[in-house]
C-alpha cells in the first residue's frame, strides 16, 4: 500500500490566514531554536477542478482545526497570481515524529487519495526540520 506523505493543508483558513493551535504556537515564541518539521508542497490541480478541490478541503478540515490530529500545528496555502491551477502548501508539525505518524495514517491516506483525481500529477514534496520562525506576538508579549 502507498501511504500518503501530505500532512494536511487547510485551504478553508489558509487563504483568508492560518489555522493553528494556540499553545503550540506559542510554544515556539519562548524556543530559541524549534525542532518543528513539515513540508512545502506544489500541486497542480487540474483544469476546471477548482472548487471540487476546495470543496474536499473544506470537508477534511475538521479534524485538525479540532486538535484531533497530534502534533499538528498550521498550514498555509497559496493559490499562485500566474496560474491559479497551482497551489504551494506549507504545513507545520510539532515534530519529525508528528509528522511521520501523520504521513503513515491510513486516514490521512484515504484524505490524500481523494485529492489524488483532481491533480495533474502526484505533489512535488520538499519535506524538512523548521529552524527559523519569525511571526507576530500578541499584544504584552515581551
Amino acid at each position: 500500500m502507498v501511504v500518503s506523505r501530505l500532512p494536511y493543508y487547510s485551504h478553508k483558513r489558509a487563504i483568508r490566514g492560518c489555522v493553528f493551535r494556540h499553545n503550540e504556537m506559542n510554544e515556539f515564541h519562548e524556543r530559541e531554536k524549534t525542532n518543528m518539521y513539515g513540508t512545502v508542497a506544489r500541486i497542480r490541480v487540474k483544469m476546471g477542478m477548482e472548487s471540487q478541490f476546495r470543496q474536499i478541503i473544506k470537508e477534511q478540515t475538521r479534524p485538525f482545526e479540532a486538535g484531533q490530529v497530534p502534533g499538528f500545528v498550521a498550514s498555509y496555502g497559496y493559490r499562485m497570481d500566474a496560474d491559479p491551477n497551482e497551489y504551494y502548501l506549507a504545513v507545520v508539525f510539532a515534530s519529525k515524529e508528528a509528522y511521520w505518524a501523520n504521513a503513515q495514517n491510513p486516514e490521512q491516506d484515504a484524505r490524500y487519495r481523494q485529492w489524488l483525481p483532481l491533480l495533474e500529477g502526484e505533489p512535488e514534496w520538499h519535506d524538512g526540520e523548521i529552524v527559523d520562525v519569525y511571526a507576530l506576538r500578541q499584544p504584552g508579549q515581551s
